[in-house]
């Protein structure tokens, strides 16, 4: 069951229509039971629940950075410095394996795995995400999966 096959695939489909949310109650009390309401409704809710509560506040940075200790010239002249391969590596051989996978379907053990194949292009993506200060989109997406809690579950919140 390890390799992907059009069995596994065929009941990860069937599993996954359990796992799926026919229908949610609104704040106002509407029902709504079209898949592309309930998704926007679901961002919506939760890009309002994880809004940042930043406030421009030079106050509030001076009092939030007291007392935190400060990088040295040195260690910040090698923490602002090139990407290396070593350091890659040993950045890698820490990930713990038998995690979930990320949206490419790669687990940490493959890398590991084909490390010397693919460790230049790698390099290579990372150097391009400093110097862009953006990753690749593949690297931004994420599966998310709501899991339900005990109570009501058309309602968001469960």
């Amino acid at each position: 069951m390890d390799a992907p096959s059009k069995y596994f695939f065929g009941l990860e489909k069937k599993n996954g229509q359990s796992r799926l949310m026919h229908t949610l109650h609104t704040r106002n009390g509407q029902y709504i039971t079209h898949t592309d309401e309930i998704r926007r409704y679901a961002v919506d809710f939760y890009q309002d629940l994880y809004r940042s509560e930043h406030r421009d506040s030079k106050q509030l940075l001076d009092t939030f950075y007291q007392g935190l200790p400060k990088v040295s010239s040195e260690d910040n002249a090698a923490l602002e410095g090139p990407l290396v391969l070593e350091e890659l590596h040993a950045a890698l051989n820490t990930m713990p394996g038998g995690k979930a996978p990320g949206i490419d379907g790669l687990p940490v053990e493959f890398y590991k795995f084909f490390w010397k194949e693919l460790r230049e292009d790698l390099l290579e993506v990372l150097e391009e995400s400093c110097s862009e200060r953006c990753l690749p989109l593949s690297s931004r997406r994420a599966v998310i999966t709501l899991l339900p809690k005990k109570g009501d579950l058309q309602d968001i919140k469960n």
